[in-house]
């Protein structure tokens, strides 16, 4: 942090700086600018596999995970799937099973909200600041596929990718 902060004092100010003149003593002035840029992350990240034994049954999987950002500030999360306007993973032969994506802005919490493909969430507060929260999930993302989805889908193995971006509001 400390290098970044060198580095903002190193940066050119656009030529705001005063020259002193020749003398017995000299004054010059320089400009100090110093930009604070909010920063936001997230880890603790899993790939998620799943196994189906049950197919009369809903599929809802909980996958705990770490949003970082500045004290008292929001963000949003903004989701996109491989697969384009919706949340599906594919066998690879064209076949493929509809997903949806929740998140839970607190992992203590029980109500979540549906997130959809390329659109921003409402804005959470930031809860930790702590590099990877200080070793601990504070949020969670859920997966949910419906046991009717299950049921006409042909057997296989089913893959996709579900990017998350977590930014300002």
């Amino acid at each position: 942090m400390l290098a970044g902060l060198l580095l903002c004092f190193l940066a050119s100010t656009g030529g705001a700086a005063i020259q002193g003149e020749t003398g017995l003593t000299s004054v010059g002035q320089i400009v100090i600018r110093l930009n604070l840029e909010p920063f936001y992350q997230i880890s603790r990240l899993d790939d998620i596999v799943l196994r189906v034994t049950d197919f009369e049954s809903p599929i809802r999987h909980r996958e705990g995970l770490c949003i970082r950002g500045p004290r008292n500030s929001t963000y949003t999360i903004t989701t996109d799937s491989e697969a384009g306007s919706s949340f599906t993973v594919g066998d690879g032969a064209g076949n493929s099973i509809p997903y949806q994506v929740f998140f839970y802005e607190d992992i203590q919490q029980t109500n979540a909200d549906q997130l959809q493909v390329e659109q921003r969430s409402r804005p959470y507060a930031i809860r930790d600041s702590g590099v990877d929260c200080d070793g601990r999930d504070n949020s969670a993302i859920e997966i949910f596929i419906d046991a009717e989805d299950l049921r006409n889908a042909e057997y296989g193995i089913y893959n996709g990718v579900l990017v998350l971006t977590v930014g300002s509001v």
